[in-house]
């Protein structure tokens, strides 16, 4: 049946609807992430120049503009990462960000006791690697360590030459997306794999995307896979756990609660405290 003018226009109403929501989210994620690593902006920026000036070369005739394009920007992200790993490992981690004072009415822990608690947790995860590392869930406030733990314990097994895949939870599904719907290039091997089986998965920010049937589905693929074959884990998000249940199903929070371990980290946003003492403030160790 064919759809009325009404209909039609609701349809689109809504459509556009969700379309300027996921751009204002993309575009605010963007400012958090260029917030929290300013060089990401300039490596984002170098980026676009590269794209335009490789795609002059590209109309002008030049066929190895393509590849030439891929190798830079694969030096960037190398670059990026690295900076990234410089700056955020187990040797700058500080305690004094987190208060005694701040304490969670769920645990009854202060913010100091739960982030000592989780780092611990964190260089058990290292140190036990070799011998098999539990899965681990970094939950919680916004801005409190969690991404920042998850880079301490990338750059210590990147060293011991350990893979190491990391991706925000919205580009894995993109990537999932693409491996899925795109065109197969047959020469490649299956991108899926390298997701399954590599030494440790880090997702980042989990519900950071837009969840529906298929990144749901997809989501619990990688989740078991990996369990399956025992491949380690980490994931964070500020979701809490009552609505990780509520937006990926009882099956996949099943997984999580069974397989994972969970750590709670509370506090004031670290990125204020030091916008805020960037500013002149003092800081005592209170948040």
């Amino acid at each position: 049946m064919a759809l009325s003018n009404s209909q039609y226009d609701n349809l689109m109403h809504t459509y556009e609807k969700r379309r300027s929501d996921n751009e204002y989210r993309l575009r605010r994620r963007y400012e958090e992430a260029y917030s929290a690593i300013p060089k990401l902006r300039e490596i984002d920026d170098a980026i676009s120049s590269l794209s335009v000036e490789r795609g002059r070369q590209l109309l002008d005739g030049d066929g190895s503009a393509l590849s030439s394009l891929k190798s830079d920007i694969q030096k960037l992200l190398s670059k990026n990462l690295n900076n990234v790993l410089a700056s955020e490992n187990f040797s700058t981690f500080s305690l004094d960000y987190y208060s005694p004072g701040h304490i969670d009415p769920k645990t009854g822990r202060s913010s100091r006791d739960a982030i000592a608690a989780a780092l611990k947790a964190c260089h058990d995860f290292v140190d036990n690697f070799a011998s098999g590392s539990d899965n681990l869930l970094l939950y919680g406030d916004i801005g409190v360590g969690k991404t920042f733990l998850s880079h301490c314990i990338a750059k210590e097994l990147l060293e011991k030459s350990y893979s190491v895949i990391y991706f925000s939870a919205s580009r894995l599904f993109e990537f999932l997306a693409k491996d899925i719907f795109g065109k197969k290039d047959p020469s490649k091997e299956d991108a899926r794999s390298h997701i399954y089986n590599c030494d440790l998965l880090i997702v980042d920010d989990l519900g950071s995307e837009l969840p529906n049937t298929f990144t749901v589905s997809q989501f619990f693929m990688v989740l078991n896979e990996r369990i399956l074959r025992r491949k380690p884990m980490i994931m964070s998000t500020n979701l809490t756990l009552e609505k990780i249940k509520g937006l990926y199903s009882e099956r996949i929070f099943s997984r999580i609660s069974s397989s994972f371990t969970m750590l709670r980290l509370t506090g004031d946003d670290i990125r204020i405290q030091k916008k805020l003492l960037s500013l002149g403030g003092t800081n005592d160790g209170t948040p």
